[in-house]
């Protein structure tokens, strides 16, 4: 009888999905900030519409296909919510237009469920749409960073070299300065920019729980082919089951690649080593990472700082005031120790589970 009666629901809804697309996108553009044509989203919407009748009246329920509805609603990018409440009410009006008590309160359910699947697709869809777009932007401000850069280390290599005639000692000096500068530089512009674009469509907008394992396999992946660039190596190893983590996977992601990258830096054919390990202190789980780069000296003064950048002598990178931020919004501490040799250990302790703004809670 039920699935008879939602048989009966899908033909009527069906049959209308044109009208009320054209109703839902009436109601868009009479609100929406931005002008668009009506008659040129009209087919896409009256599509969104069949998947939604389909949705809801399909024998067994699943608002999935509803989410992926709403990450394809670009037109709805400029609305605040107030705005999207609206459009919700109209569109649900729409839906429950023409039928009987009886089918609305058999529907009523599964359209909640499906709008509220929707919206939390469109969400999904505009977070991705504004990444992609800051990627797209990082990249054009990349290559803009980089010509004057490129041109900075090859005009100054051109005069070291003599070619434009001699150059005193002194002159020297200051163009390998130059020289190096800018190569530093562009070191530090591609390594951002790599990691940046690896983590796009990968990182979870939202806290949620990942495996602990996995995203360090994802930084292992990410960071070795940039780290043999400068004949540097990486082991990457867990002690023990490192089990979940509710957090910003990308934040954590961001934070472990920063300091590896970090650590490497000033020198060549450097060991790197990441260590995760897990313990629980006064009732609470915590992961530890451990990153290390060169060979511990046996002996001499060690330097630790409670920081990545306080004490520091350089202006730091902005990939380490990015790690130390997110870590710090996370309630992590991160702890320096550097030595002979350019040795450099940075331990790094996160709560298992984030809570934003507030101290970690249990996991």
């Amino acid at each position: 009888m039920e699935n008879s009666l939602y048989e009966h629901i899908y033909q009527s809804l069906y049959a209308r999905r044109q009208e009320i697309a054209h109703a839902w996108l009436a109601l868009l553009q009479s609100i929406s900030p931005i002008r668009f044509d009506i008659d040129e989203h009209l087919g896409d919407f009256t599509e969104h519409v069949g998947v939604l009748i389909t949705t809801m009246t399909a024998s067994d329920f699943d608002p999935s296909a509803a989410i992926k509805v709403g990450e394809q609603l670009v037109v709805l990018d400029n609305f605040q919510l107030p705005a999207l409440l609206e459009v919700l009410r109209l569109l649900s009006g729409e839906l429950l237009q023409g039928l009987t008590e009886e089918e609305t309160l058999l529907l009523q359910p599964r359209l909640i469920e499906s709008l509220g699947a929707c919206i939390a697709g469109y969400f999904f869809g505009k977070a991705a749409r504004e990444k992609r777009f800051n990627m797209d932007a990082m990249s054009k401000m990349g290559h803009d960073l980089k010509t004057p850069i490129n041109a900075i280390t090859g005009f100054s290599k051109v005069i070291l070299k003599g070619i434009d005639g001699p150059i005193t000692e002194f002159q020297q000096q200051d163009l390998t300065s130059i020289y190096e500068g800018g190569r530093k530089l562009l070191a530090m512009i591609n390594d951002v920019f790599e990691v940046a674009k690896a983590d796009t469509g990968k990182s979870d907008l939202y806290p949620e729980v990942f495996d602990v394992a996995a995203l360090l396999g994802d930084v292992m992946t990410t960071a070795q082919p940039i780290l043999a660039r400068h004949e540097h190596t990486l082991t990457v190893s867990g002690v023990r089951d490192l089990g979940t983590m509710k957090a910003d996977a990308s934040e954590v992601r961001w934070i472990l690649l920063s300091v590896l990258f970090y650590a490497s830096r000033g020198t060549e054919g450097r060991e790197l080593a990441l260590v995760a390990s897990r313990e629980r202190l006064d009732g609470s789980s915590w992961l530890n990472f451990e990153i290390t780069a060169g060979k511990e000296p046996l002996s001499g003064e060690i330097t630790t700082r409670s920081s990545l950048i306080a004490g520091g002598e350089e202006e730091p990178e902005i990939g380490i005031l990015t790690a130390q931020k997110f870590c710090d919004d996370m309630g992590g501490v991160v702890v320096l120790s550097v030595g002979a040799d350019h040795y450099t250990k940075v331990m790094i302790k996160l709560p298992a589970y984030v809570r934003k703004q507030e101290a970690a809670g249990e996991a």
